[in-house]
């Protein structure tokens, strides 16, 4: 009896170290693919980017987009390094008249724009990527506070009084 009790026990502590194994292995696929598909979607998403939106240093999306004396528009973190070590401009060699930074408000715009825009086209079905990304760019929901389809108003979208 007690032989057969530990036989069971063996069997038992088996199974269960199979079963564990199979859930780690199957969660370890799962993470995997889940990487894959998110770094293939990371892939198409910036194919589509448009020129304008790319920073000329990092080769990214821009988020935070500032420009320089000259008139270039830089993504604010890259410029920033650029700038520690250099006066000039990263585009075009010549000597910056100084180093402030100015907050590209119209280029972030038409970013929060354009991303919204996918968001919505991925909602509707459209051929488009099969997720958009999830920048967060300012804090008022990328709509200027304005609700899910741009009206300041509440639910009825009629303008709010003053």
């Amino acid at each position: 009896v007690r032989e057969v009790r530990e036989v069971r026990e063996v069997r038992e502590v088996r199974e269960a170290r199979e079963v564990r194994d199979a859930r780690e292995a199957r969660e370890a696929r799962q993470a995997r693919e889940a990487r894959e598909a998110a770094a293939a979607l990371e892939a198409q998403i910036e194919a589509q980017t448009p020129d304008a939106f790319i920073c000329p240093i990092s080769m990214r999306t821009m988020v935070d987009p500032v420009f320089t004396s000259d008139g270039h528009t830089y993504e604010r973190e890259p410029i920033v390094l650029w700038l520690e070590k250099h006066d000039t401009s990263p585009k075009t060699g010549v000597k910056l008249d100084h180093k402030y930074l100015t907050p590209n408000h119209g280029l972030r715009a038409q970013i929060i724009e354009w991303i919204e825009k996918l968001r919505c086209e991925m909602a509707d079905g459209a051929p488009t990527p099969a997720a958009a990304p999830r920048t967060s760019i300012g804090g008022r929901g990328g709509r200027g506070g304005r609700g899910r389809h741009g009206r300041r108003g509440g639910r009825s979208g009629r303008p709010l009084s003053a």
